[in-house]
């Protein structure tokens, strides 16, 4: 579950910007500090994802952590603006995830999910982590055998066939529905254009470029993570 390794690397930073340290005492800290030994155990994570209030109030956090965050870094000066686009990787991935978790019928799904194997054991987590990243490896083949927007939604396909194979073959069939509705929610326009502004990205590349490089961040976030 690559979201939760990157959310997690995201928590425990002890300044996650900074020159805008007013963002991580004003939003992070107080909304998300209290959460951060639930992010950082999957024992107790797992726990969390089996009780569906406390996993309503860790969903109601990191969406109010998520605004909080926007709305701070949207009324900074430029100086902090040029630094949040350096660094916004993070909150790609904070955004990203309370925009899933703000669903009835994903936090459904997660519950399910706590039962998965790679939530107690460490070594089928490293697994399935090696395994998306192989996946990465194969989208990154697929997209240079061909040029253009078909490369990129072709490149896609590959990634989203081959990661939610190896979640389920490494974590169980629950780990599988939980990265497919991962993908459909990544599936949905608005979901990555309300990301663009942060991105920094040129105007053409939309939908699986877009994607794509959404996905790598995470990917990249996630890999960051295990070697901490």
């Amino acid at each position: 579950m690559a979201w939760l390794l990157a959310l997690t690397a995201l928590l425990a930073a002890s300044a996650v910007i900074e020159s805008c340290k007013d963002v991580e005492a004003t939003c992070i800290s107080p909304l998300l500090r209290q959460h951060r030994l639930t992010m950082s155990e999957s024992e107790i994570l797992a726990a969390v994802m089996a009780n569906r209030s406390t996993l309503e109030a860790l969903a109601a956090d990191i969406g109010k952590a998520s605004q909080c965050v926007q709305t701070e870094l949207a009324s900074a000066g430029q100086n902090c603006q040029d630094v949040y686009v350096q660094d916004a990787d993070d909150w790609v991935i904070l955004g990203l995830v309370a925009g899933y978790l703000d669903n009835r019928d994903h936090l459904d799904i997660l519950q399910a999910a706590a039962s998965s194997p790679c939530l107690f054991s460490s070594s089928q987590a490293e697994v399935a982590m090696f395994g998306l990243l192989i996946c990465s490896l194969h989208m990154e083949s697929a997209r240079q055998t061909a040029s253009g927007q078909q490369a990129m939604c072709q490149a896609l396909g590959v990634l989203q066939t081959c990661s939610v194979d190896s979640m389920t073959s490494a974590c169980g069939g629950v780990a599988g529905v939980l990265t497919q509705s991962l993908w459909d929610y990544l599936d949905d326009p608005g979901v990555l254009d309300t990301l663009t502004p942060i991105l920094d990205l040129p105007q053409e590349w939309a939908d699986c470029g877009l994607q794509i490089d959404v996905i790598r961040r995470m990917v990249r976030r996630a890999l960051d993570s295990m070697g901490k």
